[in-house]
């Protein structure tokens, strides 16, 4: 029977491959490089990983999976819309506050994906987003949000996937801290009490 990879050991190798990576960008690391700084052999590598864009795609998929997998616990369980909203909030930022040079590589190279693995990080990306729609579109039907454009929800679901650009680790906040911020201007926006174009009136 061929032997099984060790899974402990593709995970050291997907972590030195996204070292890599951040530090010399896609097109600047090889496998070989990989394989010298985990301190093995080529065929050894190849055990674990066929590729560098198959460590990339490795890199992301167990990223997006784990969050994917996160989002749908939150939407299946009971409670109100906007207690979901700030616990899918706070699953994002402590899974990008937990693998930043990850989530910062994955973002700047996802183009150098192609074909099948390309189209499956795709999908896992617009079945996370989807989460956030349909729990911001059960806000709504439950009077807690109001109506909201679609470009709108999709700038809900980009201002926390992009804080790997501004997050860091030891922060003057804790991932869930800034998680509540977000969520705080956001649930402000789309209260259901809040219509028009401006502001909320002040208290007189």
């Amino acid at each position: 029977m061929p032997r099984q990879a060790d899974p402990r050991k593709k995970q050291r190798i997907l972590s030195i491959a996204t070292d890599l990576f951040a530090a010399n960008g896609y097109h600047g690391t090889g496998t070989a490089q990989i394989a010298e700084a985990a301190g093995i052999g080529k065929s050894a590598l190849y055990h674990h990983i066929k590729s560098k864009e198959d460590a990339l795609f490795e890199i992301s998929r167990l990223l997006l999976e784990e969050l994917v997998q996160a989002g749908e616990r939150i939407q299946r369980k009971t409670g109100p819309a906007d207690e979901k909203l700030r616990q899918l909030s706070r699953e994002l930022i402590r899974n990008i506050g937990a693998n930043l040079t990850a989530w910062r590589v994955v973002s700047a190279e996802f183009d150098q994906l192609t074909s099948y693995r390309k189209r499956i990080i795709a999908e896992l990306r617009r079945s996370y987003e989807g989460t956030w729609l349909a729990v911001i579109d059960s806000g709504t039907a439950e009077g807690l949000f109001r109506a909201i454009d679609p470009v709108q929800a999709k700038a809900i679901i980009t201002m926390h996937s992009q804080t790997h650009l501004w997050l860091r680790h030891n922060g003057r906040l804790t991932p869930d801290e800034v998680a509540d911020q977000l969520c705080d201007l956001v649930l402000l926006g789309v209260g259901a009490s809040h219509h028009g174009n401006g502001p909320p009136a002040a208290a007189s």
